[in-house]
């Protein structure tokens, strides 16, 4: 029920179908039926992108995401990144995936989806070797793995020799 003032007395109505409770006028939700979620005074069947749905069960509520994600699951876990930013392995998003490399990982952005990806084990650095490549290929190994036809091999293969100067085989 909502209330308004016409010719000086207080005049009742009911909400809005889709609200269990309303405020001002009959379709400004304050509340809404289970299975539905609260926006701006409107009750949606599921929260639209850029909102995700409240955890409180007791609050059937959308909220929004977190910049500088798009489209999110919760205030923690990503989906879609805005432009110029990339989605992480862990679910958040970064200006630039080379940030996420520690002395064990290195990472780069995927040209497919941008998302950051890992490169290969024992690679320091690697690369696309085009714009439709799935799998980064490995350009620099970490000590002790030797560089041998874009993987990092702890061996060289016995027909070819280990080059110090480029630690590839």
């Amino acid at each position: 029920m909502y209330g308004s003032i016409i010719g000086g007395v207080m005049q009742c109505g009911a909400c809005d179908v889709k609200c269990v409770t309303c405020q001002g006028k009959a379709d400004n939700c304050t509340k809404c039926p289970w299975g539905y979620f609260l926006i701006n005074g409107t009750c949606l069947s599921s929260c639209p992108n850029g909102y995700f749905a409240n955890p409180d069960p007791t609050i059937s509520s959308c909220l929004p995401c977190q910049p500088p994600c798009l489209v999110c699951l919760s205030s923690t876990s990503c989906k879609i990144c805005q432009s110029n930013y990339y989605l992480t392995p862990t679910s958040t998003c970064t200006s630039n995936c080379s940030s996420l490399s520690t002395s064990t990982t290195s990472y780069i952005t995927s040209p497919l989806n941008s998302s950051c990806i890992p490169c290969p084990s024992n690679c320091m650095t690697c690369s696309y070797s085009s714009s439709t490549s799935t799998i980064p290929k490995c350009t620099q190994c970490t000590l002790p793995y030797h560089l041998y036809l874009s993987q990092c091999v702890f061996d060289c293969p016995t027909t070819t020799y280990y080059n110090s100067t480029l630690n590839s085989c």
